[in-house]
């Protein structure tokens, strides 16, 4: 570790004034005093305008699936984090993107340390992050500039993003909800939708207009599955949809990434009532099972895959999804 300290200082102290880096990429363990060390050296740059934009990773080693959440270990990181943004203010000002890892974000002021104070902020991602034991986590932002937000495994019960003017891209994987994980009020530059469902952790099937509601513009829509034996609502012949898309505002949606993909009915019909629903369709791109890391350390071999490889199984998907109708571009990526 202190070697690293050593490498930082040298690097943004021994700079000429007549020199200045645009972005710093920075990733760091609290482990400790670094923090302490690297925060007087981080917000001279700032100060002395040698440094315009900051990339800011606060990790953690332990295992982001692990199902134990150590309650005093989250907040004391969160202490953490609220002390060194304390001490070195002016960190926030050039602060463009923030990850952090394994935070009770309740503890920090969140509105008042990331969505005012950080008046740059572009990029949030939080991992294995939450308010508490299944409670709700809400966003109101009307000045902020957050155009990313990235959620990996949170244990919110609701994410409630009341007001997030500049959000272009909303990506959430696994949650730990039993209803509906998320709602939308006031996000009109929302247009990239990426979730990653993965029942094991005891949901109940969810309705896709549920996840939308509130969404007006949204082009492009990824739906991970995550294994066999998960799926998405609807898996009935005749899916009802509580949500109407008759509206112009809900015709935006222009491809559609479907992974986990298998020739089965309840898919089909799940693709051609979004079909339906969204003229201006152009792409949809079907994908087979990605095998997980997890899967990977253990060494476990790949399912039988009934991913359609055959050009005459994927004419027939192809057939089936169109129904004679719909002139939609279908790609096939295993």
């Amino acid at each position: 570790m202190a070697s690293l300290t050593k490498a930082t200082r040298s690097f943004l102290v021994n700079r000429h004034r007549e020199t200045s880096i645009f972005t710093l990429h920075l990733k760091i363990y609290p482990i400790n005093t670094f923090l302490c060390e690297v925060g007087p050296l981080v917000s001279d740059t700032v100060e002395s305008g040698l440094l315009k934009e900051l990339d800011l990773a606060i990790l953690d080693k332990i295992d982001l699936w692990e199902s134990n959440f150590e309650e005093e270990d989250m907040l004391q990181r969160a202490q953490n984090i609220d002390n060194f943004f304390s001490i070195y203010p002016i960190v926030l000002h050039c602060l463009t993107r923030l990850s952090l890892y394994n935070v009770r974000i309740d503890k920090l002021d969140m509105h008042h340390l990331l969505l005012e104070s950080c008046k740059q902020l572009k990029h949030l991602g939080l991992s294995r992050c939450d308010t508490g034991d299944h409670s709700l986590f809400t966003i109101d932002a009307p000045n902020s500039k957050l155009c990313v937000l990235e959620l990996t495994n949170c244990r919110f019960e609701r994410l409630e993003l009341v007001c997030l003017p500049k959000l272009e891209k909303l990506r959430w994987d696994t949650w730990v909800s039993h209803n509906v994980p998320l709602t939308f009020d006031f996000i009109p530059s929302l247009r990239e939708l990426e979730f990653v469902y993965d029942a094991t952790f005891g949901q109940r099937e969810l309705k896709l207009s549920e996840l939308l509601h509130g969404t007006t513009c949204i082009h492009t829509l990824t739906l991970d599955f995550v294994g066999e034996n998960r799926q998405w609502y609807p898996e009935r012949r005749t899916p009802h949809w509580e949500m109407h898309f008759g509206g112009s505002k809900n015709s935006l949606l222009k491809e559609l990434e479907f992974i986990g993909f298998r020739s089965l009915q309840h898919q089909f019909t799940f693709i051609r009532s979004i079909l339906e629903r969204a003229p201006n369709m152009q792409r949809i791109v079907l994908k087979g099972d990605e095998q997980c890391e997890n899967c990977d350390a253990l060494d476990t071999p790949p399912r039988l895959s009934k991913f359609p490889k055959k050009n005459e199984e994927q004419e027939i998907v192809v057939k089936r999804i169109r129904d004679g109708i719909f002139s939609t571009q279908i790609f096939f990526d295993e």
